[in-house]
C-alpha cells in the first residue's frame, strides 16, 4: 500500500503529522495525528514518514490497528493505528 491507499482504508484523509514529545517535552523518534472525532492517534517512526515524504508512492506501506485503554482514569479510551514497513514488521526497524 502507498500513504493514499493507507489513508483511504483508515478513513482520514489527511494526516497533519506533528512530532511526539515525551513527558518533559523531549522529541522522539514518533510522527503522530490526532483525529479529535473519531478519538484515533495515527503514528509512524520517524523513518517511515521520511520513506513517505521523500516517495509518496512507495507502496510498501501496512498499517496495525488497536485499541488503547489509558490507565489514568480521567483519560478517554481511543484507537491506534500505526503505519509500518515490512521490515518493522519483522522487528528490525
Amino acid at each position: 500500500m502507498n500513504i493514499s491507499q493507507v489513508k483511504s482504508a483508515i478513513g482520514i484523509p489527511v494526516l497533519n503529522i506533528a512530532r511526539q514529545l515525551d513527558e518533559q517535552n523531549v522529541p522522539q523518534p514518533w510522527v503522530s495525528h490526532w483525529e479529535d472525532t473519531t478519538r484515533t492517534r495515527v503514528t509512524m517512526h520517524e523513518d517511515v514518514y521520511a520513506l513517505i515524504v521523500k516517495d509518496r508512492d512507495f507502496d510498501k506501506l501496512a498499517y496495525k490497528v488497536s485499541q488503547v485503554t489509558p490507565t489514568d482514569p480521567d483519560k478517554l479510551p481511543y484507537t491506534r493505528i500505526v503505519i509500518i514497513t515490512p521490515i518493522q514488521l519483522l522487528g528490525t526497524l
